[in-house]
């Protein structure tokens, strides 16, 4: 008989320590099993790793009668299927078996007075692991024994929390059906939905839903589920959230009033954006920097998102104090965005900020494409911002390359023009050091310039 005061994790690590190769692991178990319901007797005498090879081997004979004999013992249960495979080695804490789901160990420790709601140094209880780690069987053992489900551990997670977190649908079930608090959230003002729907995991929001909760309830950043899902791109949560009547056009209340028709058009996710048009989304609807979803779209240089947008008939010239999307596109230099938008007749003289127009943003993106573009399309190569600056002048000032000066150039931008306080385009490149580009505008003004490649005269920087 074992004598007072042995413990399971000395017995365990007797066991662990002879290795007894040869003998199958469930019968090893059985055995502890045996020792600790004094069904046999420690030795006192014989050498303790003899003990256990002789007992493991008279086990593995009488092993298969356990099942016949129907035993309620831990080896029945064994026998009978509750996993295949028995641990390598025992877990002597019931928190570091919930975590690795190793539902021998925590069999054992339950049986043997182990207290469910022990925390770790995080505060979590085993349930919390189990729960994270997406192991059912140790999840419905651990309930059997009636722990705290909604124990928040040192970051303010539930159970529940963790396993919407990490999308473990059974596990989210099984806590739901043994009255987890579906709205307990954490400090951030976090709930299993917003968990659920941030990462992705369209199973577990349409569980949660089912409990009653209210779809566009706010976190502590004032942002709701569908607008983290559309913030993430997550196409399935979206379409469930929707289909469950969330609010398509929910604006946060905080300092970033974006919708979810906003997210989407910003992180250019096509397919979340498809989804929220057909729940009749309010495609003029403007964010707290009064920008539209399609500027946001053409400002990250979205072109499908774009095309798919301008298909629901936006306001492409919106009068905002931001700038309009075809000014967003110019500026950023995408310049597949704004063939697309320039298939729709907007306004390219359309003045932003000090007066400039979609021209000067695009010499401003330095790109060349975008430049040629609007060029191409008209734009009006002379128009003067609120400081009497053309094109030409911008060029100069934000160092484009000499090829964007020859396309203004080349469309008869005026080397003369003066902004508001005199300076010439020529003046500016002096001043600035850009002695090739002077050059260039001198030969141009005495008639000697060619574009390069097509002159004895022409410049090269």
């Amino acid at each position: 008989m074992v004598k007072a005061g042995t413990s399971i994790v000395g017995l365990v690590f007797e066991l662990d320590t002879w290795r007894l190769k040869h003998i199958p692991d469930r019968l090893k178990w059985y055995l502890v099993h045996q020792l600790l319901t004094a069904k046999l007797s420690y030795p006192t005498t014989l050498s303790k790793r003899q003990f256990w090879l002789n007992n493991a081997m008279e086990l593995r004979d009488r092993g298969e009668k356990l099942v016949e004999q129907n035993e309620h013992t831990l080896a029945a249960l064994i026998f009978e299927g509750l996993s295949q495979n028995a641990p390598e080695s025992f877990h002597t804490s019931l928190i570091d078996a919930a975590t690795d789901g190793d539902i021998f160990s925590i069999a054992m420790l339950l049986k043997n007075g182990e207290d469910p709601n022990k925390e770790d140094s995080r505060e979590r209880t085993p349930l919390h692991w189990a729960a994270k780690n997406g192991h059912k069987k140790v999840v419905e053992m651990l309930l059997q024994h009636n722990p705290n489900v909604d124990k928040q551990d040192l970051g303010g997670s539930t159970a529940l929390c963790l396993a919407a977190e990490y999308g473990h649908v059974r596990v989210v079930e099984i806590l739901l059906q043994h009255k987890a608090d579906v709205d307990k959230t954490d400090p951030t003002g976090m709930s299993a939905l917003h968990l659920a729907a941030w990462n992705g995991h369209a199973e577990v929001v349409d569980i949660i839903l089912e409990y009653n909760v209210d779809v566009d309830k706010r976190d502590g950043n004032e942002s709701t589920a569908l607008q983290y899902a559309s913030r993430k791109g997550h196409a399935r949560v979206v379409e469930t959230l929707l289909r469950h009547n969330a609010d398509v056009n929910n604006l946060k209340s905080s300092a970033i009033q974006m919708t979810a028709l906003h997210w989407a058009a910003q992180n250019g996710h096509a397919e979340v954006l498809e989804t929220i048009l057909e729940y009749n989304a309010d495609v003029d609807k403007r964010d707290q920097k009064e920008k539209t979803a399609l500027q946001l779209a053409a400002q990250g240089g979205h072109a499908g998102v774009v095309k798919m947008l301008l298909q629901h008939n936006p306001n492409v010239d919106k009068p905002t104090r931001a700038l309009t999307a075809l000014h967003s596109a110019a500026w950023n230099g995408h310049s597949k965005v704004l063939e697309i938008l320039l298939q729709y007749n907007p306004d390219l003289e359309k003045e932003y900020g000090f007066g400039e127009t979609v021209l000067h943003k695009a010499v401003q993106s330095l790109e060349e494409k975008a430049v040629e573009i609007l060029l191409q399309h008209n734009a009006d190569v002379e128009h003067q911002d609120s400081r009497g600056q053309t094109a030409l002048h911008h060029a100069v000032m934000y160092g484009a390359d000499k090829i964007v000066v020859e396309m203004l150039l080349s469309y008869n931008a005026d080397v003369n023009k003066r902004r508001v306080d005199g300076s010439t385009p020529l003046d500016l490149a002096e001043q600035g050091g850009r002695k090739a580009i002077a050059e260039m505008l001198r030969q141009y003004k005495t008639g000697t310039w060619a574009p390069a490649g097509k002159g004895a005269n022409s410049v090269s920087e």
